[in-house]
């Protein structure tokens, strides 16, 4: 579990919590949340093909995220660039959902209290949310948290691997 926590550490002066039971249908989609849109390609065939250091994981939703991690604290900013390039390898429309959403936390709420920003459902704290293997079946959590330890890039690393994927395309 401390291995868990240590890939998942994020804002510690609050948390976030996903209130499973008092989920509601979002009256302009018809859909609990969020509309996830995929290309015909299996994710897992597209991470293999192209090398990439990203985990796919199932969402309580029924749709997919996909996990980066770093072995060094990396600027939201950097991260959100490295994820919007995913979205084109991934063929996924402009629109989909990135986390980290916010690039700072330097706003405040209106009784002056510093903002904290969203937060993501942890995977492995409720049925279905399991990473995925190349094969497609669902990962257990020991092997998911190994599977990080080996994908887990560095700053430079996640900017080298931008740049391959931008100079692959152009060519």
């Amino acid at each position: 579990m401390k291995d868990f926590i240590k890939y998942f550490t994020g804002l510690t002066r609050n948390y976030g919590v996903c209130k499973i039971n008092e989920g509601y249908i979002d009256p302009e989609t018809g859909k609990k949340k969020f509309k996830h849109e995929w290309s015909q390609l299996k994710v897992t065939e597209i991470i293999q093909e192209k090398s990439l250091p990203i985990i796919p994981v199932l969402s309580k939703s029924g749709g997919l995220h996909l996990y980066v991690f770093t072995t060094e604290f990396v600027k939201a900013i950097e991260i959100r660039q490295f994820l919007e390039q995913m979205l084109y390898v991934f063929k996924l429309n402009i629109k989909t959902e990135i986390f980290p959403k916010q690039t700072n936390l330097r706003s405040s709420d209106e009784k002056g209290n510093r903002a904290n920003g969203n937060f993501i459902n942890l995977p492995y704290n409720a049925d279905g949310r399991r990473a995925l293997a190349p094969d497609g079946t669902e990962m257990s959590l020991d092997m998911f948290v190994k599977c990080i330890e080996l994908n887990a890039v560095n700053k430079k690393q996640l900017k080298d691997i931008q740049e391959k994927i931008i100079s692959d395309e152009l060519q």
